[in-house]
């Protein structure tokens, strides 16, 4: 398999259980080239698959949304707020309604 230089910051893979979406989603990483050594001392990365994504309410996924357009987020406290620059890929599946 060749790597190509993609990013595509959500993806959604929708099919019936078995089909292999977790398993397109646990290999995107092997997928897109490597990063050079000053972007991997930029970048923390976290990866997770969410099996089912209508698991999570419309509020949990809106309040990625603003994160993922603006490439930061703001964390407010008592004493004041800080804001950090963001870019991370969602990736979720989901089996299809009956």
């Amino acid at each position: 398999m060749e790597k190509i230089p993609v990013f595509v910051p959500t993806m959604v893979l929708a099919g019936p259980p078995g089909a292999g979406k977790t398993l397109i989603a646990r290999a995107m990483p092997g997928v897109l080239p490597e990063m050079s050594i000053e972007e991997a001392l930029d970048v923390t990365r976290s990866y997770s698959v969410a099996d089912q994504l209508p698991e999570f309410g419309s509020r949990v996924l809106e309040v990625m949304r603003q994160p993922m357009e603006d490439k930061q987020v703001t964390i407010s406290r008592a004493q004041g707020s800080l804001t950090f620059p963001v870019n991370f890929q969602l990736i979720a599946a989901m089996n299809p309604c009956p």
